[in-house]
C-alpha cells in the first residue's frame, strides 16, 4: 500500500511539473503567438524527454545519470516556472515534496522493478 501511494504521489507531481510549464508559457509576458507556442512547447517537450528517456518502460533505455539528468531538467524547469509565476514558497515546496518523495523511494527501493534495469533488452 505504501509503495502504491509513493508512486501515485509521484506520478501527481510529475503532472504538476508538466501544468506548471503550461501555465508558465500561456501566461508570460509575450504575444499572443509566443505565448501558445511556449504553452503547448515547454510541456510538450517535457512529456516527450520523460517518455522517451525517463518513464519506467522507456522509448531509449540510458543510463541512470541520463535518466536522473532527464528528471532533475523537468523538475527544476518546473520549479522555475512556479517561482516565475510569482509562487516562490509554492515553488520551494513543490521542489522540497519532489526531493523527499523520491527520497523516500529511493531509500526504500520502491521502485524496484518499476523501471527494467537499462542494460536489459527493453
Amino acid at each position: 500500500m505504501y509503495k502504491a501511494a509513493m508512486l501515485v504521489l509521484l506520478f501527481a507531481l510529475e503532472i504538476v511539473a508538466v501544468v506548471a510549464l503550461a501555465l508558465w508559457g500561456f501566461t508570460m509576458d509575450a504575444s499572443l503567438l509566443a505565448r501558445c507556442l511556449f504553452g503547448i512547447g515547454a510541456p510538450a517537450v517535457a512529456v516527450l524527454l520523460w517518455a522517451m528517456f525517463a518513464a519506467p518502460k522507456p522509448r531509449i533505455p540510458v543510463s541512470g545519470t541520463a535518466v536522473v539528468g532527464v528528471k532533475i531538467l523537468v523538475y527544476g524547469a518546473a520549479t522555475l516556472a512556479i517561482a516565475a509565476a510569482g509562487h516562490i514558497a509554492l515553488a520551494v515546496a513543490f521542489l522540497g515534496l519532489v526531493l523527499l518523495v523520491t527520497g523516500l523511494i529511493r531509500m526504500g527501493r520502491l521502485d524496484a522493478g518499476v523501471r527494467p534495469d537499462s542494460s536489459e533488452e527493453v
